[in-house]
């Protein structure tokens, strides 16, 4: 892992300014995968695309911000800013934010898969803890809106409806993707749909 420049960007509610770490490389060594697509690497920490300002607290894209200037790390005590680090959105913050972007369908799919995966956060530790009403309403839409052209996000869409118990229809989009990038995560879906398991399930650790 290569850690990139720090960023100073404004906020575009308040004017504040606030700091957000970089990345220029990264790998996926000693990552864990799961069926809902979520991956934990420590080698690549994740870059928001949806942050949270430090100062007043708005919803931000952060690829729309103004950015006043870019500090190489080891020009950082030379160049003291008062800026605080960004914040990352909680798990409802990305729901909430959804109506905001109807006319943009890349960003309601981000948020809405965003929340799909930090909402399976608790249960990912085998807890098995049935789908909220929002969650169910989140991934009836995302059902409606994933790409069937791209087997990542068809598989996804196989997952969704396994999360809902809908295990003939998850397995019958599996049936017809043969794809060996995805073939671990066919293989832990499929064997949970045969034992009737429709909880979020790990598939394991990348050796790349």
């Amino acid at each position: 892992m290569l850690p990139g420049p720090v960023i100073i960007k404004k906020c575009g509610e308040c004017e504040g300014l606030m700091k957000e770490n970089s990345l220029l490389s990264g790998n996926t060594f000693g990552a864990i995968f799961w069926t809902d697509g979520e991956m934990f690497a420590p080698m690549l920490p994740e870059q928001y695309r949806l942050i949270k300002c430090p100062r007043c607290g708005a919803l931000l894209w952060s690829e729309e911000l103004e950015v006043i200037a870019e500090i190489e790390l080891h020009e950082l005590s030379d160049n003291p800013i008062a800026a605080p680090d960004i914040k990352k959105p909680e798990t409802e913050d990305y729901y909430n934010k959804i109506s905001d972007e109807d006319n943009d369908p890349a960003k309601e799919k981000y948020l809405r898969v965003k929340f799909l995966r930090l909402s399976n956060n608790c249960r990912r530790g085998g807890q098995r803890i049935p789908l909220s009403e929002t969650e169910k309403n989140n991934h009836f839409r995302l059902i409606e809106i994933l790409d069937t052209s791209d087997n990542g996000e068809l598989i996804l869409k196989a997952e969704l409806y396994r999360e809902m118990g809908k295990f003939n229809d998850a397995e019958s989009i599996l049936n017809k993707i043969d794809d060996p990038d995805f073939s671990d995560t066919i293989k832990c879906i499929k064997e949970k749909i045969k034992v009737k398991d429709p909880f979020v399930a790990e598939i394991g650790e990348s050796e790349l």
